[in-house]
């Protein structure tokens, strides 16, 4: 048991009807079982992309079930955003008003998941970007009638990356209502991407947090946060490889100075401003360097539960056991482990 309070503020859900809602939508999802086992997983045939894998009628989809892993190991609240494919256009490749449907769907299921349990879930909106009127319009759905402390947002979006204009407007709204965003990894479409990734979950496992650097140097060198400077964004997998290659930003400083392009501060400094979670697998030396980087008031707990091994019970255990690695006071313990999530969600 974990003797802190903890709040896992990126963990997901594959809530219940969630498939049948993809098979109803998207025509060009496949859905086949993993060997032996329980697992289905999501082809898009499209794209030829693996999506993602769900177990029925396990933790992903049944609340009572994940409570219990909760109780078991020490989570007081989990912070539940959907799991991939979402409502992200790459994954899915339905038509737009479909994309609409899903992220109503998603919304919705997650809403009740927590109107059921309210101590022990926060829901995070899903957004389709199909248009700006239909992305604006379910965000103040999500927000304002349904309750959610969050918004997901993906490192692309229909091959559209993140610091591009078009989202803008979402970034304005994020501000507007002081709700963070939780910036997830996606799948870039065939045209940016080598078929060779795809080998041995090459893409799941490394391509992932690479996607999230690219994803958080656009929003440093396009302006973005200085645009937005409120901008509330945690970023999975620790910000991905910002604290292990965070010098080499010198290089682009250089390049850019040559072009009479000057920052106001070093680069690596906007980087600072984002919020990094635990998800690391459990690998402390990976954990110490992001805690140099970002610093205990920018790192919050997560598992990315119910992945991993034990359908997400490892995790757990492996999160708790990184950030009393570090080898902190309580204090910034008690940060880490829930006080930052309370404060970037407003939550009581």
């Amino acid at each position: 048991m974990q003797d802190i309070p903890v709040i896992d503020i990126f963990c997901h859900i594959f809530p219940a009807g969630f498939m049948q809602e993809l098979a109803k939508r998207c025509p060009h999802l496949s859905f086949k079982q993993s060997g032996t086992g329980s697992a289905l997983n999501i082809f898009n045939d499209k794209s030829g992309y693996w999506v993602a894998y769900y177990i029925p009628d396990s933790v992903f989809d049944t609340p009572e079930k994940r409570l219990e892993d909760m109780d078991r190991y020490g989570v007081d609240v989990q912070v539940l955003s959907a799991s991939l494919p979402g409502a992200e256009p790459s994954s899915l490749s339905a038509a737009p008003e479909d994309l609409v449907k899903i992220a109503k769907f998603l919304n919705d299921a997650i809403a009740g998941v927590v109107n059921k349990y309210p101590d022990r879930f926060v829901g995070v909106a899903e957004i389709p970007v199909t248009s700006e009127e239909s992305a604006l319009e379910e965000f103040d759905r999500a927000v304002n009638d349904l309750g959610m402390k969050a918004v997901q947002l993906y490192t692309q979006m229909g091959g559209v990356p993140i610091d591009s204009e078009r989202f803008y407007p979402l970034f304005e709204r994020a501000v507007k209502f002081d709700v963070p965003i939780l910036l997830h990894p996606s799948n870039p479409p065939p045209a940016q991407s080598r078929n060779y990734e795809l080998d041995y979950s090459l893409m799941l496992l490394f391509g992932w947090p690479y996607e999230t650097t690219l994803a958080l140097s656009r929003l440093v060198l396009s302006g973005v946060l200085d645009k937005f400077p409120r901008l509330k964004i945690v970023s999975h997998h620790m910000g991905g490889m910002i604290a292990y290659f965070g010098g080499r930003l010198q290089i682009y400083e250089n390049l850019a100075a040559m072009r009479g392009v000057k920052y106001p501060k070093p680069l690596l400094e906007y980087f600072k401003a984002f919020y990094a979670d635990t998800v690391l697998g459990g690998h402390l030396p990976a954990a110490k360097c992001g805690y140099e980087v970002f610093g205990p008031d920018h790192i919050v707990f997560a598992t990315d539960y119910p992945f991993g091994p034990e359908i997400g019970k490892a995790f757990i255990r492996q999160a708790i056991n990184v950030v009393k690695g570090l080898n902190i006071s309580v204090d910034e313990q008690e940060k880490i482990f829930y006080k930052n999530a309370k404060n970037i969600l407003n939550i009581r």
